[in-house]
C-alpha cells in the first residue's frame, strides 16, 4: 500500500509543516509524524476498494509474474501506482478534497489554539507552556471541511474542542437548574472561548461497588426522565461516560428536537427515541443503557468480497474498538442494567415528577429563549456511513453517475418526512451528496424561534411545520401523572 500513498502522504506532510506553529507545539516532528500516521490509515481505507479490484482483475488473468503472493503484489503495485488516479480520476478527486479539507481544518485548529493560547492556560489553570498533542478524536463524526472534536494534550490536562456551527444548550441547563440543581452534574461542562467550546477530558473511570452502582443508574433514569421530556434524542452508548457513580452526557446538542419534521406524530410521546432504551435482542445495541455489552460491526473497515471479475461488494465482518465508556463495572463484571431497573425507574418518577411540579417555571424560561440554536438530526449518522463507503467502490465510478443513484437513496429515505415541498428536498439533498461524496456525515441545526434549517452552505425557510419553542412547549403542557404511568410500564418492559 505504501506505493499507492507515497505522493498523498508527501504532499500532507509538507503542508502541514508549513501550517505547525512551533511556539505552542512543543515536538513538531512527533506532531507531524503522527498526523501523517492517522491520514494514512484513512487514505488506505479510501484506496483499498479500487487496488482490491484491479488485483482482482490481474489475478484472475493469471498474468501476475512472482513466485510469492509478496512479489506479485510487488509487481502489481510497480504497475498501478502511478496509474491509479488515471484509471480512477473520481478516486482522485475525493483523495485531493479529503486532503485538503483535512489541512483546512488543522489550520484553522491550530490558529484557533494559538490566538486564545494564553485565555486557555488560564482559564483551565495550566502549567505548561507548549502543547504535547494534538489529536483528532478516533470516534468524532466527520463534518463540513473535516470539522469534529479535537483533544489537546498539555501534559497535565488534556482539553476537549468543539467547533461547533451552532450555539451549545448552555441556555437549557438554566431550565435543569431549576428542576433539580443536582442534575448539572451529569453534564460535561463547556467553556465557550471565541465561537467554539472547550472543556476538560473526562476519564471514564468505571470501576464501582454495588451502593455505587444503584446512585449511577438512578442518575441514568434522572437523565431518561429530561430527555424524554425535553425532546431529547441521539443519546447513544458513545454520548454517555461513565466516572464513578456518575453517568455524564458529553453532547447536550440534540434537546429541544422539532419533531414536527416527522409524519409519525407520536415520536413526540415515544420514549425509544431518546436513545436510551432499546430492545435487548437486537443483534447490534448501540442505547445508552444496553450499548456496549455486543461489539458492533464497524462501518470504518470494509471486507471486500468478490463474486466474479464483474462483480464486488462489501461486507462489514469487523468489530469496532469501542471501549464500553456508558457501561459500569461492578466486582470486575459489568454491571446488568435490568438487575438496578428499580433504580432507573425511581429516577424516572423523581425527575419526571419535577418536572410536572416546576411546570410553569419551566415553560416561562422556555418563552424567553432568544437566539437559541440545537442541532436537528434528520437521518441517523449509520445510514449517512454506509454511504459513504459506497462513493469510493469502484464499480460506481463515474460518480456522476452514482450521484442520481445516491439522491434517489436518499428521496426515498425522505418518506418519513412530513409535507416538504420537493425544492426545499433538493436543496437538503444536494447538500447531503455533496457532503457524502466529500466522506463527510452532513450536519443541520435550528434556531428554535424559526421553522428554518440551517446548514454549512445556506438555510432554508419555512422547512418545518412547526417551531421547535411550539413543539416542545405543547409537550411541556401535556406531561401528565397519566403519561409518567405509561412510560414507567414501558420502561419496566423493555428492563425486563
Amino acid at each position: 500500500m505504501e506505493e499507492f500513498l507515497f505522493g498523498y502522504l508527501n504532499y500532507f506532510t509538507k503542508r502541514l509543516n508549513d501550517i505547525c506553529n512551533e511556539k505552542i507545539i512543543e515536538n513538531k516532528e512527533k506532531f507531524l509524524k503522527e498526523a501523517e500516521l492517522k491520514i494514512k490509515k484513512d487514505l488506505e481505507k479510501l484506496l483499498a476498494p479500487s487496488i482490491c479490484w484491479l488485483l482482482w482483475i490481474e489475478k484472475s488473468k493469471n498474468d501476475l509474474p512472482g513466485k510469492t503472493e509478496k512479489e506479485k503484489f510487488e509487481f502489481f503495485a510497480n504497475k498501478y501506482s502511478s496509474k491509479l488516479e488515471k484509471i480512477y480520476p473520481d478516486l482522485e478527486k475525493i483523495i485531493k478534497s479529503y486532503l485538503n479539507n483535512e489541512l483546512y481544518f488543522y489550520e484553522k485548529i491550530i490558529k484557533k489554539i494559538e490566538e486564545n493560547f494564553n485565555i486557555i492556560r488560564k482559564i483551565f489553570k495550566i502549567r505548561n507552556k507548549k502543547l504535547k498533542q494534538i489529536k483528532i478524536a478516533d470516534y468524532s463524526d466527520r463534518h463540513y471541511k473535516g470539522f469534529r472534536t479535537v483533544f489537546i494534550n498539555f501534559g497535565e490536562k488534556i482539553i476537549k474542542i468543539k467547533p461547533f456551527h451552532f450555539s451549545f444548550n448552555e441556555n437549557l441547563f438554566l431550565i435543569f437548574k431549576e428542576i433539580d440543581s443536582s442534575l448539572l452534574k451529569n453534564f460535561q461542562n463547556y467553556i465557550r472561548i471565541d465561537n467554539w467550546w472547550f472543556s476538560e477530558f473526562i476519564e471514564y473511570k468505571g470501576k464501582v461497588n454495588n451502593e455505587e452502582a444503584e446512585v449511577f443508574y438512578y442518575d441514568i433514569g434522572k437523565l431518561l426522565a429530561l430527555a424524554y421530556c425535553f425532546n431529547g434524542v441521539d443519546f447513544h452508548m458513545e454520548n454517555i461516560i461513565a466516572f464513578k457513580n456518575t453517568p455524564i452526557i458529553l453532547d447536550a446538542e440534540s434537546f429541544l428536537t422539532n419533531f414536527s419534521i416527522f409524519k409519525n406524530k407520536r415520536l413526540n410521546k415515544n420514549i425509544l427515541a431518546t436513545g436510551f432504551l432499546e430492545n435487548k435482542r437486537n443483534k447490534q445495541l448501540t442505547s445508552a443503557i444496553f450499548g456496549g455489552k455486543k461489539k458492533l460491526i464497524s462501518f470504518t473497515d470494509p471486507v471486500i468480497y468478490f463474486r466474479n471479475t464483474t462483480r464486488m461488494f462489501i461486507r462489514y465482518k469487523k468489530f469496532s474498538n469501542f471501549k464500553q465508556h456508558n457501561r459500569i463495572f461492578v466486582n470486575n463484571k459489568m454491571a446488568n442494567p435490568t438487575l438496578f431497573s428499580k433504580e432507573i425507574i425511581k429516577g424516572f418518577f423523581d425527575c419526571y415528577n419535577k418536572i410536572l411540579e416546576k411546570k410553569t417555571e419551566i415553560i416561562n424560561i422556555l418563552e424567553r429563549l432568544e437566539n437559541y440554536y440545537t442541532r436537528v438530526i434528520l437521518r441517523k449518522t449509520s445510514f449517512y456511513t454506509i454511504l459513504i463507503r459506497h462513493t469510493t467502490q469502484p464499480l460506481n465510478f463515474p460518480l456522476d453517475k452514482f450521484k442520481n443513484k445516491l439522491s434517489k437513496t436518499l428521496v426515498q429515505n425522505s418518506r418519513n418526512f412530513h409535507k416538504i415541498n420537493k425544492s426545499n428536498l433538493d436543496r437538503v439533498v444536494k447538500y447531503e451528496v455533496d457532503s457524502i461524496l466529500n466522506q463527510e456525515i452532513p450536519i443541520f441545526w435550528q434556531d428554535i424561534n424559526r421553522k428554518t434549517l440551517y446548514y454549512p452552505e445556506g438555510k432554508i425557510e419555512n422547512f418545518f411545520e412547526r417551531t421547535a419553542k411550539e413543539v416542545v412547549l405543547e409537550k411541556i403542557e401535556s406531561l401528565s401523572f397519566k403519561d409518567l404511568d405509561s412510560k414507567i410500564k414501558i420502561i419496566k418492559r423493555y428492563l425486563k
